[in-house]
């Protein structure tokens, strides 16, 4: 049904809908028309080819924005000092990441991160084609302490895809909008019917509706966040309701486009600097000013799969630390193994095959893995069965 000019909607407001809405079901552009049958006559606002297609409703589009060049060089100077800016120059603005770019911005802010991190990283840029230069991808640094949270066991780091990149990501292949002035915080009547008792009182929650232009299929995302969390980026105006959003966003494109996008935590790039982006809840996604509580950092491991003779209990026998810098790997090495695997589907069966087939190590029991062969596994997980 068309939109028309009413209290609510008066002709500056339908004007400005028209220059930032377009046509829930084709995407076209919208039309202010006025009906010569109202008395007055009223205006109201329709797809541009209505009176062929009857399309109705509008939507706002899904659009993804880049600052330019300069405006590029300019920031990165400010959030990393003259030097690295330069050398970082180049990089910052390639339209294709390959390995060695990637590996030299990483390098460059997060050379201290943990070798495997790192190269989840770099090939997640590479796969995805994403610039942490242009606050699409960040690794992010947090304490993990012991149940009792008295006595700091280690650090963790995370890696954290921005909502901008999120959208860019799911630009390439898909063109859909956003329904119903999502994302927004939820009714009362949409928490009810998605959560129903399990809604939470200390919970504001988001909600975002979208719509894929091409095959018409339509999903929605209601997240929360909770309304004492102390927010990343509140002096910089980010609010509890604007991460709620963002989650439920990301949320109702994973279920809009499964399988297309990284396994990581989301935030809204506008609130950080390149290297500042703090501590994050694993659990939720969400950055704090607080620290993370972890319990134990090692995983329940599945019995091996046939053709690779280790099973869970041997690999628990690995000693903690190498004896060199390619000797075995450690338990927490198998546990980012194991989180990786995860994240892409691989069994165990796999990484046999890998490692006797294609690379013929003779691997027998997944502790005679050495550190270097276990960095060269790691990078090949995310396409073992591309």
């Amino acid at each position: 049904m068309p939109v028309y000019e009413d209290e609510k909607n008066d002709y500056a407001h339908l004007e400005h809908l028209r220059k930032t809405q377009v046509c829930a079901e084709c995407g076209g552009r919208l039309t202010m028309f006025m009906d010569a049958r109202t008395d007055p006559m009223k205006a109201y606002l329709v797809c541009n080819d209505y009176n062929r297609t009857h399309h109705e409703g509008i939507a706002k589009q899904a659009k993804y924005f880049e600052e330019n060049i300069e405006a590029r060089g300019e920031r990165l100077e400010t959030e990393l000092g003259k030097d690295k800016a330069v050398a970082l120059r180049d990089a910052a603005n390639v339209t294709v990441m390959t390995n060695s770019v990637a590996t030299q911005i990483i390098e460059t802010l997060w050379g201290e991160a943990p070798a495997i991190e790192k190269t989840k990283a770099i090939m997640m840029c590479q796969q995805y084609n994403l610039n942490p230069l242009m606050k699409h991808l960040h690794l992010v640094k947090y304490n993990r302490w012991n149940k009792e949270r008295t006595k700091i066991i280690g650090e963790d780091w995370s890696i954290m895809i921005g909502i901008q990149a999120t959208r860019l990501m799911s630009h390439r292949n898909h063109k859909f909008t956003y329904m119903d002035m999502t994302p927004r915080i939820a009714t009362k009547e949409e928490i009810d019917k998605i959560l129903g008792d399990t809604a939470r009182d200390d919970m504001l929650y988001g909600f975002t509706h979208i719509k894929d232009l091409e095959t018409g299929a339509e999903s929605w995302g209601l997240k929360g966040c909770l309304k004492k969390e102390k927010i990343k980026g509140e002096e910089k105006g980010n609010t509890v309701l604007n991460m709620a959003c963002i989650r439920s966003e990301r949320q109702a494109i994973d279920r809009e486009y499964p399988n297309e996008l990284p396994v990581a935590e989301v935030f809204d790039e506008r609130f950080v600097e390149v290297q500042d982006v703090g501590p994050v809840d694993v659990t939720t996604g969400e950055i704090l000013d607080g620290e993370v509580i972890e319990g134990s950092t090692l995983k329940d491991l599945a019995e091996a799969q046939e053709g690779f003779p280790v099973t869970a209990s041997e690999l628990l026998g690995l000693e903690e630390e190498p004896k060199d810098t390619d000797g075995p790997i450690t338990q927490e090495n198998f546990a980012d193994m194991k989180v990786a695997m995860d994240s892409y589907s691989i069994t165990l069966g796999d990484i046999g095959a890998y490692c006797n087939k294609t690379r013929q190590w003779g691997i027998k029991d997944l502790k005679d893995l050495k550190v270097s062969q276990f960095k060269e596994l790691m990078a090949a997980i995310p396409i073992l069965k591309k």
